[in-house]
């Protein structure tokens, strides 16, 4: 396990395989205590899996494509432990920007510049 990431926290959504497995394995590896989330449970526990053997931290949540309001609570829960450093989003732009819209907050005031560039300046940060 690397450090370049340590004490940093990533959340990346479409996990479950492609780009989203790739980018959590790596940050994983570098140390981020990663959260990953996808709508494929069985993909998204393979992930999970290959993380936690190679001694990562991982936190793993199913997630339809649909649930927002499921998926903002999850984030506020986890937003209790500290900003998310790192935010790898492998979903359709139309998702976080219905996260966004509809309250959520998975980054704080601090750091407005993690938000998607395709996020609303009129919503919450």
């Amino acid at each position: 396990m690397g450090s370049r990431l340590k004490d940093k926290r990533a959340i990346v959504t479409g996990a479950a395989s492609g780009i989203g497995r790739a980018s959590a394995v790596l940050f994983a590896r570098e140390g981020a205590r990663v959260l990953i989330a996808d709508w494929a449970e069985a993909g998204l526990e393979e992930t999970r899996g290959m993380i936690a053997e190679a001694g990562g931290q991982v936190i793993a949540q199913p997630m339809g494509l649909n649930a927002v309001g499921a998926f903002r609570t999850w984030l506020e829960e986890e937003e209790q432990g500290g900003a998310f450093h790192i935010i790898a989003p492998d979903l359709r732009a139309s998702f976080w920007e219905s996260v966004w819209s509809s309250g959520g907050r998975p980054v704080d005031d601090a750091h407005p510049f993690a938000r998607p560039p395709w996020a609303s300046d009129t919503g919450p940060p």
